[in-house]
């Protein structure tokens, strides 16, 4: 089961390094990252999700407690919130090579779904949606 978990640390270098340390040592994948400085400048707000059981979930949970730097740590599973996922994909071609690119961006929303104007400039599309239809 994937749980997601909302960490408040204290904005300090190297907190990211000791978290993503953390999980590699106890031999944890973490499924997704995101780290963003909260309304206070002194602490960021990390949303972790990691896959395991509630035996993982447990451990990660008293691992994560010892850090001096972490303040507060918060299960938002059962939560309500919204998952999504953002794939930027690089088109190295021109228009007249890219073939069904283009009928493909018609189906995920982006501003910028298209090719580059010549071989020199690559496209770059933009496509969010949800985990499975990406």
């Amino acid at each position: 089961m994937r749980h997601t978990l909302a960490v408040l640390v204290e904005n300090n270098p190297g907190v990211l390094a000791r978290v993503a340390g953390l999980f590699s040592r106890r031999g944890y994948n973490i499924d997704s990252l995101a780290v963003g400085r909260t309304d206070n400048p002194a602490i960021s707000r990390m949303t972790i999700v990691v896959e395991g059981d509630d035996r993982v979930l447990e451990q990660v949970t008293k691992q994560l407690h010892k850090l001096i730097d972490v303040i507060k740590i918060s299960d938002i599973t059962a939560d309500e919130y919204v998952d999504r996922e953002l794939v930027l994909i690089k088109v190295n071609a021109g228009p007249e090579k890219t073939g069904g690119n283009n009928a493909d961006c018609r189906y995920f929303p982006g501003p910028h779904c298209g090719p580059g104007t010549a071989d020199h400039d690559p496209g770059m599309h933009r496509q969010r949606g949800q985990d499975q239809g990406l």
